[in-house]
């Protein structure tokens, strides 16, 4: 929909998921991109899909764990609550 703003890990703090991690003190990420994963045609191949699907929910977590720290820390020392402000 145009006009709906997308919310970001960026907006929290500019900088990669792994330094995000380190940042807030969770779990990082255990493996890096791979430039192949950029082809849709991934979803037919039976070597690669297995560790994109891995890279995927490893990523998602890691930045839910951030994302959860983060928030943390803005209401403790902020009294901001990140889901609301853009």
């Amino acid at each position: 929909m145009i006009g709906r703003m997308f919310k970001d890990s960026c907006r929290i703090s500019p900088v990669s998921l792994d330094e995000l991690a380190n940042i807030f003190g969770v779990g990082g990420k255990t493996s890096k991109y791979n430039p192949l994963w950029n082809n849709i045609n991934i979803l037919d191949n039976k070597e690669l899909l297995p560790d994109f699907i891995k890279y995927s929910l490893q990523d998602s977590e890691t930045l839910w764990n951030a994302v959860i720290q983060a928030q943390q820390h803005y209401l403790d020392d902020f009294k901001v609550d990140i889901t609301t402000v853009f």
